[in-house]
């Protein structure tokens, strides 16, 4: 199957492509940088130099014309993230909407009919009926993407989704979504995602506090494998399918890390009203802040039933990224042996993280 694929030098777009010419297919890939992306395709993943690969960014028109034709499916995984919150939270709704439009209108234009589109948990987490968390999240439960204590990133999430719904309500084109919580694992290049700061931001003593927030979690490799099997089965179309088979504290993810380091890392869990106070001062804390001392979960019962996979855990893809860190990266080696050789501490067994039916 030829398939186009966006953001496909992203560190989730850069696992499908892997992913996907390991399953055999063609690829078009869609990147802001094409020299930068073949660059490190050629680098990093085995089989690439066939990939054909086309600039497009998400709010040109232009660029998307097109842009699928001879394609029979597409991956939608490109989405702003910023790194800090805008000033103007359209900057990241009205790229990651107008991406939907696009990228809608292009495989209408080139009569495809499949298409899986990476949301995010967050497009689900935060409804209006149940701020504090207090039942599971399930797939008919929607952020409210227009309100503005919401980050810029909830609201782009929540509102592309939704119009992405809206643009595909005829039967003309088949959707998924898939709905990921915070992705962990090691990166396909060099390049570190955003979700890695909490493992490196420990390493490097630049969090000296943990913050007391709740993640539901996932492996990017079990994300993009995800993301191939939706295209793969007919079941999943119209489903909106969570992805996050774990749960846990940052300060879990942090006694993970430890686990495997023999440096002594922070381990001190910040108290939630100094979070809130720093948030006011500290940008960087604003997109957390709303998960202060509140445990989300969602529910994957009907995802898991669609498509059955086991998942690799969260110890896993904590100490693939520490290997990851030293091998790639040059972090000074403070591996224990036993982690080395995929070994898991008992003690960890059942403590921090809960597994998702």
């Amino acid at each position: 199957m030829k398939i186009l694929v966006t953001g496909g030098s992203g560190f989730l777009g850069m696992h499908c492509v892997q992913e996907a010419l390991r399953r055999g297919h063609t690829l078009r890939v869609t990147t802001r940088d094409v020299a930068a992306t073949r660059a490190e395709f050629d680098r990093y993943i085995a089989g690439s130099s066939e990939v054909e690969l086309v600039s497009a960014r998400l709010e040109v028109s232009e660029d998307w014309e097109g842009i699928a034709q001879g394609c029979e499916a597409i991956l939608h995984t490109a989405s702003p993230f910023p790194a800090l919150q805008p000033k103007d939270p359209m900057d990241v709704i009205r790229p990651a909407s107008m991406g939907v439009r696009h990228v809608v209108r292009a495989a209408q234009e080139a009569g495809i009919s499949r298409m899986v589109m990476t949301s995010s948990i967050v497009a689900m987490l935060y409804p209006d009926d149940d701020p504090d968390g207090l039942r599971d999240r399930t797939v008919y439960d929607w952020t409210n993407e227009n309100r503005d204590d919401h980050t810029a990133y909830v609201r782009s999430k929540a509102y592309a989704e939704r119009y992405a719904w809206e643009l595909v309500s005829e039967p003309e084109i088949r959707l998924t979504t898939i709905l990921p919580g915070l992705i962990l694992g090691p990166p396909v290049s060099n390049r570190l995602a955003s979700s890695h700061a909490i493992i490196t931001g420990v390493l490097d003593k630049t969090v000296p506090l943990i913050p007391p927030v709740f993640f539901g979690m996932v492996d990017v490799r079990d994300v993009a494998a995800m993301h191939l099997d939706c295209l793969a089965e007919d079941a999943t179309v119209g489903h909106r399918l969570p992805c996050a088979p774990y749960h846990g504290t940052a300060r879990y993810i942090v006694e993970v890390i430890q686990e495997g380091w023999a440096e002594k890392l922070p381990r001190t869990v910040a108290p939630a009203w100094a979070v809130r106070l720093l948030a006011r001062f500290d940008p960087r804390l604003e997109a957390i802040v709303r998960d202060v001392g509140v445990a989300r979960r969602v529910n994957m019962l009907e995802a898991q039933a669609l498509v059955p996979r086991s998942w690799r855990t969260i110890e896993t893809s904590v100490i693939d990224t520490l290997d990851f860190l030293v091998e790639r990266l040059g972090y000074v080696d403070y591996r224990l042996m036993e982690a080395r050789d995929g070994y898991v501490n008992p003690a960890l067994a059942g403590k921090g993280a809960s597994q998702n039916a």
